[in-house]
């Protein structure tokens, strides 16, 4: 990752501001009391190239992880975990995580993932910031799916809107087979993640594919086309769900063939797409 001298006095000075606020955080502790404190900025410069996904973070490799820097750094940590294997690297001094296997596909959401404000950030006030810089060597076509994402009402719904330009209200719940105020309440789900806009009697897609999506079955799917076989714990762990949920998208995807029971709690991919829809 080449990066510039400039950015890395940046982060180098907020490396310093936060490691500031690490120690008065452990002092505050120690002591039993809530001190309070100004927010600060944690800048992370991300870059994508075609050798994957990297992020350097305000925090000096050579200093022991405690209180608000351990906080930024496992924050860090599991966002990028959602989108491949961590090798964490000296660079320069700082911290510099990578992800060899990352592309624009796989980091369609990370921002989200990154600058969320969890409880843990809001307690040390610190506040990420996230400037991401993509090469031209990283400006590759989208892969598709290779699982058609029919998990929930919502998406078949939008999935008939893009192949028949639009649909009614009527329209949307004779396809979905359900009465007019059930089928409504999916259309509000679409118009408010701004997939679709309404146009006279008609609700029109603002999309042409299927956007990637963020249900617990579609990162369960994933792990899955990692892995090849896993277990039922291991997968709520890495989900960081409970294993009675974890089991419920389990049993789904058995039932649709996407994975395969070879024993009680283990798991197989095979690679199949789940049927279409009727029309």
């Amino acid at each position: 990752m080449d990066i510039k001298e400039e950015t890395l006095q940046i982060m180098r000075n907020a490396a310093k501001r936060i490691e500031e606020r690490s120690r008065a955080y452990r002092l505050s502790e120690e002591s039993g009391t809530n001190g309070v404190y100004s927010r600060v900025t944690a800048p992370i410069f991300g870059q994508l190239d075609h050798e994957g996904l990297a992020i350097m973070l305000p925090v000096g490799y050579s200093r022991q992880y405690k209180g608000a820097v351990e906080v930024l750094y496992r924050h860090c940590m599991d966002a990028l975990g959602y989108v491949g294997d961590v090798e964490v690297v000296n660079s320069q001094g700082l911290v510099e995580m990578r992800v060899r296997s990352a592309n624009i596909y796989n980091v369609h959401n990370l921002d989200r993932r990154l600058l969320h404000y969890p409880r843990s950030l809001a307690d040390i006030r610190v506040v990420p910031s996230l400037g991401m810089n993509y090469l031209a060597s990283s400006a590759v076509a989208r892969p598709k799916r290779d699982v058609k994402r029919m998990h929930t009402k919502a998406e078949r719904l939008l999935s008939y809107g893009i192949g028949h330009d639009g649909f009614t209200t009527q329209e949307a719940a004779e396809f979905l087979g359900m009465r007019l105020p059930a089928a409504r309440q999916h259309i509000r789900a679409l118009l408010k993640n701004r997939l679709i806009e309404r146009d006279d009697k008609k609700y029109v897609p603002l999309v042409d594919e299927m956007p990637p999506a963020e249900t617990n079955r579609d990162r369960l799917i994933e792990y899955a086309m990692q892995k090849g076989e896993f277990g039922l714990s291991n997968a709520a762990k890495r989900l960081k769900i409970s294993d009675s949920l974890t089991s419920h998208h389990l049993k789904r995807l058995v039932k649709i063939g996407v994975l395969r029971r070879i024993k009680p709690g283990r798991y197989k991919y095979l690679g199949e797409e789940p049927e279409q829809p009727r029309t």
